[in-house]
């Protein structure tokens, strides 16, 4: 009798420590679900985060290259129909650079159709008195010795030279200096940065950074502007045979 009530004390004991214990393990393993679920959550809202990061910085235009912004608002107007900056960022140093040089040999070349029609320097007359278009058909860098044709005369003479005009000069140092310039930035490579940079007139920049960045974006905008004017120009000239306003 002894024994038997032994083990049902051993027995009873056991139960009541099962009791006691269940609700502790049970609490314990809801706060570590808890603790995973909360570590998930913390995952996944940083993986939302960098995602966000990463659609931004797609998002931003030409990588943030100045010469988007509109002239008639606070707003932008990203105008690359081509998609060039999207296919090919990495030659939008490149861009930049040739944009910026056909922008500023546009703004000299727009001021050459239209001063000589009011001011004249000594010199010969088919250079320095006659019309712009007659000018660059006398005094060019190269004088074409026959008019234009379907079919040069190269083809059938492959003799035949041309006279080099009295801008023959200026056409070579300009050359010199186009390839004295560049030749650094092919190999240092252009980056966005320096891309047009070629230090003359950095001292004219204002210091403050917004004021250069205005300074930098009123160059470019020029630029745009004075190619779209010369190409108009020199169009209606050679259509009118006429001096400026190059009217019939």
């Amino acid at each position: 009798a002894s024994l038997a009530g032994f083990g049902i004390a051993a027995l009873a004991a056991s139960k009541l420590g099962e009791a006691s214990t269940g609700p502790r393990r049970g609490a314990a393993s809801v706060v570590r679900r808890a603790e995973e679920a909360s570590t998930k959550a913390a995952d996944d809202s940083d993986s939302d985060v960098e995602e966000g990061e990463a659609e931004q910085v797609v998002e931003v235009f030409a990588q943030g290259l100045v010469g988007g912004e509109s002239a008639f608002s606070t707003g932008t107007y990203n105008f690359d129909p081509a998609g060039f900056a999207v296919r090919f960022p990495q030659y939008l140093p490149w861009f930049r650079e040739a944009e910026l040089k056909h922008g500023r040999v546009a703004m000299l070349a727009i001021v050459g159709m239209i001063v000589p029609d009011f001011v004249r320097i000594p010199g010969p007359p088919e250079c320095y008195q006659s019309s712009v278009l007659d000018a660059i058909n006398a005094c060019g860098p190269f004088l074409l010795p026959y008019k234009f044709e379907r079919f040069p005369p190269w083809f059938t003479d492959p003799g035949l030279t041309f006279e080099h005009g009295v801008l023959f000069g200026p056409f070579v140092f300009c050359g010199i200096i186009e390839m004295v310039t560049t030749y650094p930035k092919i190999i240092q490579d252009v980056t966005l940065a320096n891309a047009g940079d070629y230090r003359l007139g950095v001292n004219f920049l204002p210091k403050e950074e917004d004021k250069a960045k205005l300074v930098r974006l009123q160059e470019l905008k020029n630029g745009r502007l004075a190619m779209l004017a010369f190409g108009g120009a020199i169009t209606q000239a050679a259509l009118t045979g006429n001096g400026f306003p190059w009217l019939f």
